[in-house]
């Protein structure tokens, strides 16, 4: 029974070696989630803060604190995006994996980007004189989408949908960036 599973866990440690043991990993599968948490958000905060202060997103994002040097709209609004999407997971069946299925969505849509990006630059953007590779600038990117795509509709429907909102709040900006700078 996959619901048992994990209290069979704790049960057999609880048994076999002490109770001591399961509590003892009960408490560190809660501070390492926690930590880890911490991590994550840091690692957006600091992306939001550089993709800011690169002009990419919007300038408020870019604030630092005056005493700590800390981006702090970014570090709030990476918090409040990951409350909501806490609250989303906590909302389903299986919410842990429900959440890790957010930040897989989320690398996967980056992931396929990256190599649309590729093919959008080496065929496309470059002005100055470039050999061209068709293996590399278009087949090898072209096969990574391959590979990527069915892993990103096989993720979990609320973390598609999430991941796609997403999408289309970056599309928006990247298009109002565009014609805000248009001559």
């Amino acid at each position: 029974n996959p619901k048992l599973q994990n209290k069979n866990y704790y049960d057999i440690v609880n048994n076999q070696l002490g109770a001591w043991l399961g509590v003892s990993l009960a408490i560190m599968k809660g501070v390492g989630a926690a930590f880890a948490g911490m991590v994550a958000q840091a690692a957006a905060s600091r992306l939001l803060f550089s993709m800011s202060r690169d002009n990419r997103l919007p300038k408020m994002l870019s604030k630092v604190g005056k005493s700590s040097g800390a981006p702090k709209s970014a570090i709030l609004f990476s918090a409040f995006f990951s409350i909501i999407l806490a609250g989303i997971a906590a909302e389903q069946a299986n919410g842990l994996a429900t959440l890790v299925s957010f930040v897989d969505v989320g690398a996967l849509c980056a992931f396929i980007m990256l190599h649309i990006s590729v093919i959008g630059y080496f065929n496309f953007k470059i002005t100055t004189p470039y050999q061209r590779s068709p293996l590399l600038d278009v087949i090898i990117p072209i096969i990574g989408i391959i590979v990527l795509l069915p892993v990103l509709l096989s993720m979990k429907p609320v973390a598609q949908l999430v991941g796609g909102i997403w999408l289309l709040i970056g599309i928006v900006i990247l298009l109002s960036k565009r014609w805000i700078n248009k001559p």
